[in-house]
């Protein structure tokens, strides 16, 4: 895979930002990654609220954010799917039974 990998880090840190942002001490957060023929996918989990269905399709837009508590501008996720599209990809929202999962789906090849 080719990709800038502080740009990388950044999307995944600013994920793992908004997770610890919408959980409670005691729920769960995690991180994956996998790949299928040409693409690899790095995600991350939560247990916490999740994005409720109808938000889902804006909170990638600049200045949109998905709740009204805590801190922020509405920036995180939009930066992220920049990063995403950057490198050839995307981001999508995973609904989980609990919570919410992000994914950046970025191609194997070089862009």
């Amino acid at each position: 895979m080719w990709a800038d990998r502080q740009r990388l880090t950044q999307a995944l840190l600013q994920l793992a930002a908004n997770a610890v942002e919408h959980t409670e001490e005691d729920q769960s957060i995690a991180f994956g990654a996998g790949s299928d023929d040409s693409h690899v996918h790095l995600w991350v989990r939560d247990e916490g609220r999740g994005v409720p269905e109808e938000i889902a399709a804006d909170i990638f837009d600049r200045f949109s954010r998905g709740s009204t508590d805590g801190n922020g501008f509405g920036l995180g996720l939009s930066i992220i799917t920049a990063i995403a599209e950057a490198h050839g990809g995307t981001v999508v929202l995973d609904h989980v039974s609990q919570g919410a999962q992000f994914r950046m789906i970025l191609p194997k090849g070089p862009q």
